[in-house]
Formats: structure tokens, sequence, C-alpha cells
């Protein structure tokens, strides 16, 4: 998974993860990767419309992601 968020914060990627809470909800987000450490991915989320920390514990699986008409990051 570590290849993925890598390409998506220097190539300017946008990825699609599928997410789980600590409360065990899950959910199906799409990710542009801005900083990465061991513990934590530091992205842009376009579901919640803002930067968000994801916990790389929590994410169940990584896809690319074709965003149609573009995006942008606020």
């Amino acid at each position: 998974m570590h290849q993925y968020f890598m390409k998506s914060a220097v190539h300017q990627v946008p990825l699609q993860i599928i997410y789980e809470s600590k409360q065990g909800i899950f959910s199906k987000r799409v990710i542009f990767v801005k900083k990465i450490n061991n513990d934590y991915i530091f992205a842009y989320c376009f579901t919640k419309k803002q930067y968000r920390k994801f916990s790389v514990d929590r994410i169940l699986a990584v896809f690319p992601y074709e965003m149609k008409g573009g995006f942008e990051t606020a």
C-alpha cells in the first residue's frame, strides 16, 4: 500500500481508500495524499471536503482513482 501513498504524494494522483473508523464504521473515501509517516497519512478528503489524518492501520484497501472533470483541494 505504501507505494500508492508515495505515488499520490509525489505525482499528485488521487486514491480511493476503504477506511474503518475507531467505531468500526466502514467508508469509501477519495483522498489526495499530502504527507506520509509510519502511522498516519495526511490527506485532503474529497468526501469530507477537508484535510484529514488517516491511521495507516485502519486503511483496509487502496485503489487508483481517476477524477472526472478535475478537482480542487481548497
